[in-house]
């Protein structure tokens, strides 16, 4: 299943491919939010992310959105109902003599629920969460909202849409949304099983053990990035080799290696254009 979602949704071709869909749904997003704008109402920015996230993948998949017909709801209740598994304590994974509670419990019945409909709603968990917090770091931080909109104006001169052309020239957006994929991991713990035996720091490891990688406190540490590792500053990323591909293990926000997070580029290309035209 993977490897033909690869081969056909998440190659930088398709992703390109997809421009229209994504100028349309951004459109829709910016309508309702001048809607609200010109009556002076309260936006909820979360929901209306999860809309927009939701509604682009579904068009992209299975060629419709369902917003509008209770997929919404659906859509909404698969992505709480995957942060709590993420939240929840696995006893059959520590402890395999009482595996047999995660039965009981019902825990088995509801991650199986949950992986069948994983793969068309991981991205919208991830897009959506990457919105949310950048957009809440860039609150918090008004003299980098100010210079990110000083750049969106200075590329963009018109005062329509912000296309994907101009988006991609936007230097300090990207080093923006490297930053928040920095201090907010949309995965912030990997599990791996190790295939080998390895020895780290003194410690023998066997073969077969699960380890759980933290990259958010990779992403943070102060060896690596410095004694202002908690604040949101986009200029450490200026003059730097670090990307999203995981080859530098001190920044892996997709992860890294073969268990890479194949849609990466899918998110980044929704979240550039979209965090343009926003801001």
């Amino acid at each position: 299943m993977q490897s033909i979602c690869v081969m056909n949704l998440l190659t930088n071709k398709t992703i390109r491919s997809f421009e229209d869909i994504r100028a349309e749904e951004i459109n829709v997003l910016m309508g309702k939010l001048e809607k609200a704008s010109s009556s002076s109402s309260p936006v909820n920015l979360s929901k209306l992310f999860i809309n927009l996230s939701n509604d682009f993948i579904t068009r992209v998949v299975l060629g419709k959105k369902y917003s509008t017909e209770g997929g919404e709801y659906i859509s909404q209740n698969v992505v709480r109902k995957f942060m709590e598994l993420v939240g929840t304590f696995p006893l059959g994974d520590f402890i395999p003599k009482l595996a047999w509670v995660e039965r009981i419990r019902g825990l088995d019945k509801k991650v199986e629920e949950v992986y069948k409909e994983d793969m068309l709603f991981g991205a919208a968990t991830t897009t959506f969460a990457l919105l949310e917090w950048t957009m809440t770091e860039l609150m918090r931080h008004p003299e980098c909202m100010k210079k990110l909109k000083d750049e969106i104006h200075f590329v963009s001169t018109h005062n329509l849409y912000v296309t994907e052309q101009e988006a991609e020239k936007m230097s300090y957006l990207n080093l923006v949304i490297k930053e928040a994929l920095r201090l907010h991991p949309g995965v912030p713990i990997a599990p791996r099983q190790l295939s080998e035996d390895v020895k780290v720091h003194g410690y023998d490891i066997a073969a077969g053990t699960q380890v759980l990688i933290n990259i958010w406190a990779i992403q943070r540490d102060v060896s690596a990035w410095g004694q202002d590792a908690e604040e949101l500053r986009p200029g450490r990323h200026l003059d730097t080799v670090v990307d999203f591909q995981g080859q530098n293990l001190k920044f892996i926000p997709f992860g890294s290696g073969r268990r890479q997070c194949p849609g990466s580029g899918y998110v980044v290309a929704l979240v550039e254009v979209t965090l343009a035209n926003l801001v």
